[in-house]
């Protein structure tokens, strides 16, 4: 009898296994299997698996299901194909030391197979190893809205692991490489939120009313521009920093171009944001550049830790200097030796 299934032995006790979306529903019958099984959702969507006497539930991508030994169950087919890895119980092998068997144990296996050494996956892939799964059990802050497991927590965790990723490659001078990977992270956080965004459309109506404000119209203009602004801005430091690797003949050369670019600021805030930050700064007696730090800081943070759901970078910058005191090690804002006179209005 022909299997309704195609598959590829990764290792001695794992293998990844598809299933065409035109697979007829009657080959895939209730069966049973000797040993313990995990499998784990690679792709696929629609499919259901069902236990016996049970009700059939749904499979997502990156889902585990668990499978005794004898134990009677089958699939319903989906709307596309279904690609899942299955490591038999007795034979697997912890890969990275976690104390786990999970689909991170199966792309190293993956990797090994390939003729890649332990030192080689551990370098181009650190995410993958005890260490970096540690780190992750840290959780994020709780206005995050990221719990331990969620989608939303492993989207962080994959921006953050490719960013160390870019940082190490900057370090072995690939520039290059290091920029392309930056890039697809910030791409990575900016659609994350747009997401959320989209799913708040329920409270537009409410947004409508207040449009006619033309002095709100003008900050959310103003806001758009300045996120094309921080995409050319960020373009302007890898260039910069993809200097550094050039020749040694040029060093003289580099550190001076560097300097004129530092005097002139490749990072130079636009005037409408500096304005709204001036204000900010003489309302609370707070020196004007440390404000100016506090605002980058925010939006670096954005990128490389998070932030609340469907909010822009630079709404996430405001939100961190209104909430930023002196008194806290955080904060790099500092009071003013002398506060500026209040401007008394006109009666």
């Amino acid at each position: 009898m022909k299997k309704p299934y195609y598959e590829s032995v990764l290792s001695e006790n794992t293998v990844i296994r598809g299933f065409s979306q035109t697979v007829p529903q009657s080959d895939l019958v209730w069966h049973r299997d000797a040993e313990y099984r995990t499998i784990t959702v690679v792709e696929g969507r629609g499919w259901k698996f069902q236990r016996d006497n049970q009700l059939p539930q749904i499979l997502n991508e990156g889902d585990t299901v668990t499978v005794k030994a004898g134990e009677y169950h089958r699939l319903i087919k989906g709307n596309t194909d279904l690609v899942v890895t299955i490591v038999k119980e007795g034979k697997k092998k912890d890969q990275n030391k976690d104390g786990k068997n999970n689909f991170e144990d199966v792309k190293i296996a993956r990797m090994k197979a390939s003729g890649m050494s332990d030192k080689e996956i551990r370098e181009k892939h650190p995410e993958l190893f005890e260490k970096y799964i540690n780190e992750k059990k840290k959780g994020h802050p709780r206005q995050y809205d990221a719990p331990e497991g969620s989608l939303r927590d492993k989207a962080l965790d994959a921006v953050q692991a490719m960013l160390k990723r870019a940082k190490k490659l900057r370090k072995d001078g690939k520039a290059g490489e290091a920029k392309d990977l930056e890039q697809r992270a910030y791409k990575k956080r900016e659609r994350m939120e747009k997401k959320e965004r989209d799913k708040k459309k329920k409270n537009e109506v409410v947004q409508e009313t207040r449009i006619n404000d033309p002095d709100i119209l003008s900050e959310l203009i103003e806001e758009i521009i300045e996120e094309e602004k921080l995409y050319l801005a960020l373009e302007e430091v890898y260039e910069r920093e993809e200097e550094r690797y050039d020749t040694l003949n040029e060093k003289k050369k580099r550190k001076k171009k560097k300097r004129k670019k530092k005097k002139s600021g490749s990072r130079k805030l636009s005037k409408s944001i500096k304005k709204a930050l001036d204000k900010k700064a003489d309302a609370r007696c707070l020196t004007r550049g440390s404000v100016y730090r506090e605002f980058r800081a925010g939006l670096g943070a954005y990128y490389s830790s998070g932030s609340r759901k469907g909010m822009t970078p630079h709404q996430w910058a405001y939100a961190r200097v209104n909430s930023a005191q002196p008194s806290k090690d955080w904060a790099k804002v500092k009071k003013r030796k002398k506060c500026p006179k209040k401007k008394r209005g006109k009666k």
